[in-house]
């Protein structure tokens, strides 16, 4: 295959790092510490760095055969196979039964997500470079996919197959791609788990409405969304089949990174997801290619570092998918999602970014955030979203809402008698967008309902007026209490920015701007808290919450906050 020119960068990125490989001559580890780790802390990164990195090393030198077509590196990745099918079990052990601490038998044959990744690699990368590779490791390959994946998804149910988030579509994208990789085509067992694997991918567009958002954050898109659509390509080209690729609610989905877009490499950082991310190049040109929609710019395949786990689908098809998109530049745009109740302003030519979202808070990878907002230039977020914190055991169970990224206390949305939002079926109502001339938006909803726990609320209306060419906005909460005394209110802004507070002026400065939030220090009492929390990497990363509570009680408590984006001088 003759490599688009866009493909140098990550074609030496992959020569450059199979040369290292070879030099070294050994297998990534997979120790035994990993293992006893999260078994006795739940701590999940000392594995799956080490998981990872085996990954890397198996992704680079197929590659590397691939590009070349050279045996140098067959040694080595044959050895990488022969280890990978060796392991204890391909699953990461988050994803396993533990019993009377210790993993369960039927954790060695467990399919999660990158039991079922790791099947894909192996079936296609046997595929496309199998001619090179001894028969004993092409049976090995067959025998670890079938044994570990292909015959346990047919022998029971999963409680993946019915989950409307990414594990449905990941998990069958990847089974299904390993069964046309590595099963005769349209065999009887090929065509069973096709056929099977159809309403996993039902489900998982379950979890779009039609307006295309992704709940669980840009991030996800990029993962649940690319193996659908990873899926959908080589089922449609080897069955002629394009029923995934012209469901009614895909074309909307394809779309959605183009308006959930900052600039260049940078997302609405929304639910467990980041503000800084590379999505997959490959994925983008060719939703572009086949939806015909508008994706954020591609000027050349992603990086191969952009994965920190080092997936084989997405990076193999960046190099060979990859294509220069139709514009180069970002535009300016006012978007409203209704499903979601996410607004989006972006004005390019001002350098300007606000964001605010309703939703609920029972969404897969929720966090207590509705009402929240961010503001921002193309360079950084002056009031912003933490995303995903580091995912361990506790991160996933009921004390999720004891880690900042996800309780409310991580966002700009307020206390009332010191409660903060609540985890539940709770939903903004009453949700108003409306653009009212070139320059003013206006957003808006009721918020009531999503403090249950607060004693005479009884409306709770918070609205945004968005002028996107001046760089200012105007914020607005109208509280009803029943009675004065229960008119308890803390304002909060979050911000990985130390603000100072200057005068009635609160000014957090970037590096090109500063945004000025302006009060009234008879109405407020300002206050600076310093949290520390673990980022998605195990960093830890400071924020800063800024908290402005009212001096005066009064049954209908009103604040209209205004903040200004203005060029450092």
């Amino acid at each position: 295959m003759i490599l688009h020119p866009t493909a140098d960068k990550l074609t030496n990125e992959i020569l450059e790092e199979a040369a290292k490989y070879r030099v070294k001559n050994n297998v990534e580890p997979l120790d035994l510490l990993g293992y006893k780790k999260f078994l006795e802390t739940g701590e999940r990164l000392t594995f799956e760095q080490q998981y990872f990195a085996r990954r890397k090393q198996l992704d680079i030198l197929a590659l590397d055969i691939f590009i070349r077509k050279s045996t140098e590196s067959i040694p080595l990745l044959e050895e990488v196979i022969f280890q990978i099918c060796n392991e204890y079990s391909w699953a990461l052990p988050a994803h396993m039964p533990i019993r009377d601490r210790c993993y369960s038998e039927e954790g060695r044959e467990i399919i999660d997500l990158f039991a079922a990744e790791t099947a894909q690699s192996l079936a296609e990368i046997g595929e496309i470079i199998g001619d090179q590779l001894s028969n004993f490791i092409k049976q090995r390959i067959s025998e670890e996919i079938d044994r570990r994946v292909f015959t346990p998804f047919e022998k029971q149910d999963w409680h993946w197959e019915r989950l409307e988030n990414n594990w449905s579509s990941v998990i069958a994208g990847s089974i299904g791609l390993a069964a046309l990789s590595a099963l005769p085509l349209r065999s009887e067992r090929q065509r069973q788990i096709l056929n099977r694997l159809e309403s996993s991918f039902a489900y998982y567009l379950k979890s779009f409405a039609e307006d295309g958002v992704c709940a669980e954050g840009v991030g996800y898109w990029a993962y649940g969304f690319g193996y659908y659509c990873y899926f959908a390509e080589k089922y449609t080209h080897l069955y002629g089949d394009d029923r995934y690729i012209n469901h009614p609610k895909v074309k909307n989905i394809a779309e959605f990174p183009f308006y959930a877009m900052i600039s260049k490499d940078h997302y609405l950082p929304y639910s467990d997801s980041s503000n800084q991310l590379a999505l997959p190049s490959g994925l983008l040109s060719y939703c572009e290619r086949t939806f015909r929609v508008a994706i954020p710019p591609v000027a050349e395949p992603s990086s191969l570092y952009d994965d920190h786990c080092y997936r084989w689908a997405p990076l193999f098809r960046n190099l060979i998918w990859t294509r220069e998109t139709n514009s180069n530049e970002m535009v300016s745009c006012k978007h409203y999602f209704p499903d979601a109740q996410w607004a989006v302003i972006r004005n390019v030519e001002k350098q300007f970014i606000f964001s605010a979202k309703g939703g609920t808070n029972r969404e897969s990878h929720n966090h207590n955030d509705i009402g929240h907002f961010i503001i921002g230039d193309h360079h950084e977020l002056f009031l912003t979203d933490l995303g995903a914190g580091e995912y361990t055991r506790d991160y996933f169970s009921n004390k999720r809402y004891t880690f900042l990224p996800n309780r409310a206390l991580g966002h700009s949305i307020p206390f009332i008698q010191g409660t903060e939002q609540k985890e539940g079926d709770f939903r903004a109502r009453n949700t108003q967008f409306h653009i009212q001339n070139e320059q003013i938006s206006e957003f808006s909803f009721e918020l009531a309902e999503t403090y249950p726990e607060v004693v005479g609320l009884e409306s709770f209306k918070r609205q945004w007026l968005v002028n996107d060419e001046a760089k200012h906005i105007i914020l607005e909460d109208t509280i009803q209490f029943t009675r004065d005394e229960q008119a308890t209110v803390i304002e909060n802004f979050v911000s990985l920015l130390k603000p100072s507070i200057q005068d009635n002026q609160i000014v957090w400065q970037g590096k090109y701007n500063k945004l000025i939030l302006e009060f009234d220090q008879n109405m407020d009492t300002p206050k600076l808290n310093e949290e520390t929390y673990s980022d998605h990497h195990g960093v830890q990363t400071n924020v800063y919450l800024t908290q402005l509570e009212n001096k005066q009680k009064s049954k209908l408590y009103t604040r209209r906050y205004t903040f200004r984006l203005k060029k450092l001088r």
